[in-house]
Parts: structure tokens; sequence; C-alpha cells
């Protein structure tokens, strides 16, 4: 969150506060989220990756018309999301939810 004065002027918006430790960017394609550590892990289920790094990065959630054909792939359910974890989504986190 505190890196939302530099996204509001590459987003051309300011963003919102959600809740403590999570600003929000509404855009056309979608939300991009700044997120404290404990609220990443909430969302995805894992320790946001490369954390030594400073801000990066650290995952991405993808809306699917179904979520049918993901049930190959070993997936873990974290609230309405199916994951990808970082060590198999190249370092990133990726959450799949049904739109």
């Amino acid at each position: 969150p505190g890196l939302a004065d530099h996204f509001a002027i590459i987003v051309g918006a300011a963003g919102v506060m959600e809740e403590p430790g999570l600003v929000a960017f509404r855009t056309p394609r979608g939300t991009i989220i700044l997120a404290e550590p404990d609220i990443f892990k909430k969302a995805f289920g894992v320790e946001p990756p490369h954390m030594k790094d400073g801000p990066h990065l650290a995952g991405l959630t993808v809306a699917c018309k179904t979520l049918d054909r993901l049930s190959s792939l070993e997936l873990e359910r974290t609230g309405n999301r199916l994951v990808l974890p970082p060590a198999r989504g190249f370092g990133v986190a990726v959450g799949f939810i049904a739109a």
C-alpha cells in the first residue's frame, strides 16, 4: 500500500483503501490490488513469493467462465479461488475464479 501514490500516477486514478493494508485500483480491464503480505496469504493461501526482493507482482487472478477444465491441475482452493502456487507458476501465484 505504500506504493499507492506511484500507482495512481501509472493508472491515472487514485486507489481506494478497501481495508487496512489493501488498496484497490479499478480499471476498465480489471482491478490492481496492492496488499500487505498477510492479506496476500489470506487471498492466495501461500506466502507472497520473493519478499526479500521488495515489492513486485506476487499474484494475479484470472476470471474464467468455468473452473471445470482446471480440475486435472490439482490446485488448492482458497476462498473462491483455485490457486496455482508460485513454485508452479514461474514465481507468481495464479488464482482462478469462476466469472
